[in-house]
């Protein structure tokens, strides 16, 4: 039974490391995104941009228990980008 456990974790921890290189790409957009808002005045959160985002991403998830899940995450990854928005900071240099 171990093993089993094991082999799904390493390919967990496969996934984990790749997702997290693709988050971080996607954070550095929404700083340069975020750069742009405040240089032309404009809001950082636009309920329909958020709104085509979650429905492109339901429609890449087949499965409905796994789109649940991967909308949520999103809702957060939205969250937290907006968060990075508002701050204003240069987070590109660090």
């Amino acid at each position: 039974m171990k093993s089993g456990i094991e082999r799904h974790r390493k390919k967990i921890d496969r996934l984990d490391r790749r997702v997290a290189k693709l988050l971080a790409k996607r954070f550095r957009q929404a700083v340069l995104i975020g750069r742009v808002k405040r240089e032309n005045k404009i809001d950082v959160r636009d309920k329909t941009r958020e709104g085509e985002v979650l429905e492109r991403i339901d429609s890449v998830v087949d499965d409905g228990c796994a789109r649940r899940f991967v909308r949520n995450v999103f809702r957060g990854i939205i969250e937290e980008s907006s968060r990075v928005q508002r701050e204003g900071e240069d987070w590109t240099e660090q």
